[in-house]
């Protein structure tokens, strides 16, 4: 059976990172509008500027968003568009009162940083994807990073994955999935412990929030992934 579509938004500037966050009230990026949206009881309206580019987001324990920014790159027909004043990509934080904070902006690997999906593991720490210069082109696409961050901006880069990866998820086996877009294929591992953030607690899992675009969270262990620019999967195993 296929249910009726409900239309939240229209003339929306490439929205993406939709969050659920209650009974008829979603909140989502717009990257080239350089925003965080909130649809709320049939109404939409704008609820902060980010600038850069806002993509994936997630629901933190503490009941704010956390966004991927990419710093202000985004698809266009024709091409590639850019902010009128891109920066670095970064990771945020969105009150639900409009309030916009940095989280962590000293991102491991080679700029450009683009971070582009997040979620939250059990153990508090944010795990997030950073396809790198995707606006070179493939020919010229470097490989990207996942990493993680403690809430106070401690930030551990995790593997070197090849060929854009991009959603990013936690699966009640207790392995993190990542999709390699270019590649058209998924890769997963198991996480170690990580550093404990000072305002972070243990969130709960496998919530409608939990992760930005693929599946419910789960917790994990450490993962040991290290490839090369050179070929399309990593050269180690993700630990077993």
């Amino acid at each position: 059976m296929v249910h009726p579509r409900t239309v939240l938004g229209e003339g929306l500037r490439f929205p993406e990172g939709p969050v659920w966050l209650a009974p008829e009230r979603v909140a989502f990026t717009e990257i080239r509008g350089q925003c965080i949206t909130l649809w709320d009881r049939g109404t939409t309206r704008k609820l902060a500027d980010t600038g850069g580019g806002p993509n994936g987001a997630t629901l933190g324990p503490d009941g704010a968003l956390y966004v991927a920014n990419n710093g202000g790159v985004w698809m266009t027909h024709d091409g590639v568009g850019l902010a009128a004043s891109p920066t670095d990509g970064r990771i945020q934080r969105v009150g639900l009162d409009g309030t916009v904070s940095d989280v962590a902006t000293a991102l491991p690997g080679k700029p450009p940083h683009r971070p582009n999906d997040l979620c939250f593991g059990p153990d508090g720490l944010l795990y997030y994807t950073d396809p790198h210069n995707w606006e070179d082109g493939i020919a010229k696409l470097g490989v990207g990073r996942v990493a993680r961050t403690t809430l106070d901006g401690r930030v551990e880069r995790l593997a070197d994955v090849p060929q854009f990866p991009n959603g990013i998820a936690f699966g009640p086996d207790g392995r993190l999935y990542v999709a390699q877009s270019v590649r058209r294929r998924s890769s997963s591992g198991r996480p170690s412990r990580g550093p404990r953030s000072r305002r972070s607690r243990r969130c709960r899992a496998a919530t409608p929030t939990a992760c930005a675009s693929t599946a419910p969270a789960g917790c994990g262990r450490r993962a040991a992934w290290a490839t090369s620019s050179s070929s399309s999967r990593p050269t180690a195993p993700w630990s077993r």
